[in-house]
């Protein structure tokens, strides 16, 4: 909870107060769609701006198809947004009592893969007036990308999610000034140069710590942003050592770097000590550079030299 506040006051955003988010048919899926003649009732139908509420004669009416017993709707919000509210429209003309047992659920990952749900809201068992729109409080902090309508109980093969609109209210998370954003991961490039342990502190300083890349996908975002902005022969500490007992390479939460592409050529140590006061310092750091053949490496380094270094600061998600 800290560090969701922490956020909204570095971003200056108001915990009470959110925009219409912008949603767009292309970002919405279902887990069917109702035909009727050449129609096709599909769910860019629920956020295409259209209120009326004739499914007919208003043509703007999303429905999931007769049979499906375990029906919902997901809307990819494109960033991560504290949800605040949703407002439902109801079909008028008739069947109305459709809408009806939806839980509003928020993930920070797509819900076709799995995960666990924050739960803004539910439609209880007794639907909203027909025609009439809804809006439908979060009961706490909902925070992701996705979100699902989960129709979880049905009573027949005719008991569809139907609905007229969707609209949604929230707040942008966004990073900080001169981050580089990958989802939920802000990323700082400093221009200056520090030893290992300064860079450490001030990664803690503005609310992250050294970058402690984990998947290809960071690592290959990371290497882009070093090639597009000509960084290529400036190497930067990351979140890695092997200053707990010289031999593995560990990110500085502990768990040992597995072997992987994007971590290579790192090696693990020979348990040697080497005294400070020598001539010779170990190479138990970690930094990111560019190799003689021109790839992107981890390559072990001195910690005492000045390198310019590589911060992540995590933007909150239903999981912090």
């Amino acid at each position: 909870m800290l560090l969701i506040s922490l956020f909204w006051v570095v971003l200056g955003i108001s915990e009470t107060h959110g925009v219409v988010i912008p949603i767009l048919g292309s970002q919405v899926s279902s887990s069917s769609a109702f035909t009727f003649g050449s129609v096709t009732y599909g769910p860019e139908f629920a956020v295409d701006g259209g209120f009326g509420t004739d499914f007919v004669a208003d043509n703007t009416t999303f429905a999931s198809d007769v049979g499906d017993r375990t029906p919902y709707m997901d809307i990819d919000l494109g960033g991560i947004y504290s949800l605040l509210s949703v407002s439902i429209t109801n079909r008028g003309d008739c069947c109305s009592e459709r809408l009806r047992n939806i839980i509003i659920e928020v993930y920070d990952e797509d819900p076709t893969l799995g995960g666990t749900p924050e739960i803004c809201a539910t439609v209880g068992s007794t639907s909203p007036a027909a025609g009439s729109n809804t809006t439908y409080a979060c009961l706490a902090t909902s925070i992701g990308r996705y979100i699902r309508l989960n129709k979880f109980t049905t009573v027949d093969d005719t008991d569809i999610l139907q609905l007229v609109e969707v609209v949604l209210d929230g707040v942008l998370l966004e990073c900080p000034c001169n981050h580089f954003q990958l989802e939920d991961n802000c990323f700082y490039f400093s221009g200056f140069q520090t030893t290992y342990a300064q860079a450490k502190e001030y990664c803690s300083i503005i609310g992250g710590n050294l970058a402690m890349i984990r998947t290809q996908e960071q690592s290959d975002f990371v290497n882009g942003i070093l090639t597009s902005n000509a960084l290529k022969g400036q190497q930067y500490w990351i979140g890695v050592s092997n200053l707990l007992d010289r031999v593995q390479w560990r990110y500085l939460a502990g768990d040992v770097v597995p072997l992987n592409d994007f971590s290579s050529p790192l090696v693990n140590g020979t348990g040697t000590c080497s005294s400070s006061t020598s001539s010779t310092h170990p190479e138990n750091c970690a930094s990111l550079g560019m190799s003689d053949t021109g790839q992107w490496e981890w390559e072990d380094d001195q910690c005492n030299r000045e390198r310019y270094f590589l911060c992540l600061e995590t933007l909150p998600t239903t999981e912090s």
